[in-house]
């Protein structure tokens, strides 16, 4: 028992203890002590307790407590400590303590508990402190907890769980300024990372994240503001990174994977406020998506220069959103699913009322197959969507789809939208194929300055347009460029096909300043886009 005492060293040593209330070592208000190349160890409670001390070091040390609710290392007020190099562990109950202390260091070391409802190492109500180059394991319940601390960081360190009763690293309780970074996370039976109770600012980074049991997350943020999530790799069974009730998340630059079965790479699940994602590679898997934001988001959404690779049913799925959300879907690279199991989606927009913006996108089939009895939707808007703004987008199946149907552009019940300035394009042998298809009172639909080029076989039938009776109400069409190298070059009004372009014209009393001309573009093969 050191109290009140400082500058001493204690090297080559065995201290041991089998007292609950007599630890192996106990500083008290003691400085400047180091402890090198020894071994403590308590079967019935804390191996080492550092109280109101600051500055003291412990090196090439093995601590071990064997006792539930006792500590290898117990850290309490107490500043500006060293553990490096060294071996904490508990196999009863929690490994190390942080309460009430800051600016510690622990680097190079393992830290392991084998205990259910232990916390490995519990960070609480303390700051600013590193985990650096270390190692932190518990099969049985959380590896790292951070409880109502600030600015601590974790860095290069692996941090392990195996139970779905905890998650490898929790952060709750208004944890805010903490950062993750360079490190591994898993937990293959529970969730990887779960931030939740106002938890604010806190950074994810250069990190690589798993989990891969179903219903858990590799990364699950719930009531949180101002996340930063960038550079990492998120992989999950289920969903790579849950979001909900959360404001001002920002996911920048990672590879968000989950393959099986419904899995959902990107998943914002309701009361959001604000997402911003960018350059990220996301895939979900099959009937799932890649992106889902669904179920009465808020504020501003924008998902920018992501890719979006094939697997899932919908590449991204946007339905239900509060009114006056702003949405922009731009620059992403959208590469749809094709299979013969299902309807496939490479964006779909479900009763957005306050509209979206779909901008500079490529939706672009580069994966050969057949959709056997289904369809191919390269954008799919219903359930009373509106308002949508889609222009400079590029669709593009160069004959990747070898069976089936394919709809290049199909708004259902969708009013009051503008269809400008862009491409589409499909080639291959269909059972049915449209490139673009108004129904269900679609009414109030502008397409304005695009071009359509398809050179198509069919089984059953085909066209370029598709406008049904009770669509036609403020439907205008102009400008654009309708091309096909066969005969397949048709509108169909009303339920009547008439060839492009006189004959539409007539018909319909659209379309006066367009063109049936080949557009000439230099290369239209999967992946040029």
């Amino acid at each position: 028992f050191l109290d009140a005492s400082n500058l001493n060293t204690i090297s080559y040593s065995t201290v041991t203890s089998a007292s609950a209330d007599n630890p192996a070592v106990n500083l008290s208000g003691a400085s400047s002590n180091t402890f090198s190349s020894s071994y403590l160890f308590n079967s019935a409670g804390d191996a080492l307790v550092l109280d109101n001390s600051p500055y003291n070091t412990v090196s090439l040390s093995t601590l071990v407590s064997n006792a539930a609710g006792s500590y290898a290392l117990n850290i309490g007020v107490s500043s500006f400590n060293t553990v490096t190099q060294s071996f904490l562990n508990n196999p009863a109950g929690p490994a190390l303590n942080f309460n009430a202390s800051d600016n510690n260091t622990i680097s190079y070391s393992t830290i392991t508990s084998n205990a259910t409802n232990a916390l490995t190492v519990h960070v609480l109500n303390s700051s600013s402190n590193t985990i650096t180059q270390s190692y932190v394991y518990n099969p049985a319940s959380v590896g790292l907890l951070f409880n109502g601390s600030q600015n601590n960081t974790v860095s290069y360190t692996t941090v392990l769980s195996n139970t779905d009763q905890a998650d490898a690293i929790t952060i709750l309780n208004s944890s805010t300024f903490n950062v993750i970074t360079q490190s591994f996370v898993s937990n293959p039976l529970g969730n990887g990372i779960s931030l939740s109770g106002s938890s604010d600012f806190n950074t994810i980074s250069y990190s690589t994240v798993t989990s891969n049991n179903a219903g858990y997350f590799a990364l699950f943020l719930n009531g949180v503001s101002t996340t930063s999530i960038f550079n990492s790799y998120l992989q999950s069974y289920s969903v790579a990174l849950y979001i909900a009730n959360s404001t001002g998340t920002t996911v920048n630059a990672n590879v968000l994977l989950s393959t099986p079965t419904g899995g959902v790479g990107l998943l914002f699940d309701g009361g959001n406020v604000n997402l911003f994602a960018s350059s990220n590679t996301i895939t979900g898997g099959p009937q799932g998506s890649g992106v889902a934001i669904v179920n009465s988001n808020s504020g501003l959404i924008k998902l920018s220069t992501n890719t979006i690779n094939p697997g899932a049913q919908n590449g991204i799925n946007i339905s239900q959103q509060l009114p006056n959300t702003e949405i922009w879907i731009t620059s992403n690279t959208i590469i749809p699913t094709v299979s013969s199991d299902f309807d496939t989606f490479g964006l779909y927009l479900g009763g957005l009322t306050s509209g979206a913006t779909i901008y500079n996108n490529a939706i672009a089939y580069r994966t050969a197959g057949s959709m056997g009895a289904f369809t191919a939707y390269a954008l799919f808007a219903d359930n009373n969507s509106a308002n949508l703004n889609i222009h400079h987008n590029r669709f593009n199946n160069p004959g990747m789809i070898t069976a089936g149907n394919f709809i290049g552009v199909f708004f259902t019940g969708t009013t009051n939208s503008s269809f400008n300035f862009n491409d589409l394009h499909s080639t291959g042998t269909f059972d049915n194929s449209l490139l673009l298809q108004l129904t269900a009172a679609s009414t109030g639909i502008q397409i304005k300055n695009n071009i359509f080029l398809a050179s198509m076989t069919v089984t059953g039938s085909s066209a370029t347009l598709d406008i049904s009776a009770d669509s036609q109400p403020g439907f205008i069409s102009d400008y654009n460029d309708f091309f096909s190298s066969n005969s397949l070059n048709t509108g169909i009004w009303g339920g009547t096909n008439y060839p492009l372009l006189p004959a539409w014209q007539a018909a319909s009393g659209q379309d006066t300043n367009s063109i049936a001309a080949n557009p000439l573009w230099h290369n239209v093969a999967a992946g040029v886009e």
